[in-house]
């Protein structure tokens, strides 16, 4: 059975046992959402996670943790569509709130950072990708440690705005940490472990140029 298919039928079963204005309706909806988007069905995701946000404003409130998830999903909807000034909007709504419910020291907070960085970076705002990939990047060392996957993402985007602004230097040692991580972490030919690999292959290239 599919992701897709099972919460299909998750849905009417959540309905039957709470209604359709229910915080686990909006939850269940909010996972639907996720899998449209990771199937690239992106006006399924929007219209889905929207769904989900009109209930959660009638139930659980516009201040609640819960409903910082849900705009964050909605956030990463838009940055994939390229409409990455609705995506800024959102990911910022989501962090408000967040900063007032769990607090700025919670790996959860560093996700929605994150997100605004690539936001950043595919904007080209290469200043403010760097200042909050850095921030993610230091609640991660507090919190998860510097050993954990989400912390070597967060290094490889940090490398990569140092790529795109032609500081290799600067880049290498980040993804060669993110290496040691991944390699670690997960099996041999990992997509995490390729992208960084090629990462460090280009910026040596481009110090061997230089030199």
């Amino acid at each position: 059975m599919t992701r897709l298919t099972r919460y299909n039928k998750l849905l009417p079963l959540v309905a039957a046992e709470h209604g359709v204005d229910h915080k686990q309706y909006a939850a269940a909806l909010n996972n639907l959402a996720l899998v449209y988007h990771a199937q690239g069905r992106y006006d399924l995701a929007e219209e889905t996670c929207k769904h989900a946000l009109e209930i959660d404003r009638r139930t659980i409130g516009e201040s609640n943790k819960g409903f910082a998830t849900h705009l964050n999903n909605l956030a990463g909807v838009y940055c994939a569509q390229g409409r990455y000034d609705l995506a800024e909007t959102t990911y910022k709504r989501a962090i408000e709130i967040d900063r007032r419910t769990i607090g700025q020291d919670n790996p959860d907070f560093a996700a929605r950072l994150n997100g605004l960085a690539l936001v950043y970076y595919a904007q080209r705002r290469f200043d403010l990708a760097e200042e909050t990939s850095k921030q993610a990047r230091d609640i991660d060392r507090r919190t998860i440690g510097a050993d954990h996957p989400s912390f070597a993402i967060y290094l490889n985007n940090l490398a990569g705005v140092y790529m795109k602004t032609d500081r290799y230097p600067e880049a290498v040692p980040l993804l060669e940490q993110a290496l040691v991580i991944f390699t670690d972490r997960f099996p041999a030919g990992h997509p995490n472990i390729k992208n960084v690999q090629d990462g460090l292959d280009i910026c040596r290239a481009k110090l061997a140029v230089a030199d």
